[in-house]
C-alpha cells in the first residue's frame, strides 16, 4: 500500500512542471491602470481586445485583478497592444535572468 501511494505522489509530483512562457516574450514591471491600459516599463499602453492575463498558477484572470505594481512577461500583437501578459513568480524572475545572461 505504501508503495502504491509513493507511485501516486511521484506522479502527481511530476506533472506540476514549470510554465512554458514564450521564449519572445518581453519582460517588465507592470503598474495597473483604468481598464483598457496598463503601465509597461514606465509607458502606458492598450490591452488588446481578448487580451490573456495569467497568474502565477497559470489561471486566466480578468484585467479588473490584476495586481497594483507586479512583474510580468508580455507579448504584444500586431497594433502594438497587450495581447499577453504574465505575472511572474521570483523563481521564474530568476530563470529568466539566467537564461539572459548566457544569451
Amino acid at each position: 500500500m505504501k508503495s502504491l501511494f509513493i507511485c501516486i505522489a511521484l506522479v502527481a509530483a511530476s506533472s506540476v512542471a514549470a510554465r512554458n512562457l514564450p521564449p519572445e516574450g518581453s519582460q517588465a514591471d507592470l503598474a495597473a491602470l483604468e481598464y483598457p491600459f496598463v503601465k509597461l516599463a514606465g509607458k502606458p499602453v492598450r490591452l488588446a481586445p481578448g487580451a490573456l492575463i495569467y497568474d502565477d498558477a497559470n489561471r486566466v484572470i480578468p484585467p479588473n485583478t490584476l495586481p497594483a505594481k507586479a512583474k510580468v512577461l508580455y507579448k504584444l500583437d500586431i497594433r502594438g497592444d497587450v495581447q499577453y501578459i504574465w505575472l511572474l513568480t521570483g523563481e521564474e524572475i530568476a530563470l529568466l535572468k539566467e537564461q539572459k545572461k548566457t544569451q
